[in-house]
């Protein structure tokens, strides 16, 4: 290695090591609003999608992706709690 990318590194790791806080403060308070407005946002689009009428249309899919996002944070809300 030489100096001018060895330098290159150490600012690359001063600088992450300064956004750590930052980082860790927005993962404690961003990621549980996410999950508030999360799950019960995609629980009512799933209802809202599975209507009779909504059906014909790309209700089917939209529904299923619902579902699957609803499904995904809540596995990542017990992920979190049991290893974090």
């Amino acid at each position: 290695m030489n100096g001018s990318s060895l330098s290159s590194m150490n600012d690359t790791m001063s600088m992450s090591s300064r956004l750590v806080p930052a980082i860790e403060a927005a993962d404690l308070y961003v990621t549980p609003v996410w999950y508030l407005v999360g799950i019960p946002g995609n629980v009512l689009a799933f209802v809202v999608w599975v209507q009779r009428r909504m059906r014909p249309s790309s209700g089917c899919y939209l529904a299923a992706l619902a579902l699957d996002e609803c499904l995904f944070l809540m596995m990542q809300v017990t992920h979190s709690t049991l290893f974090f």
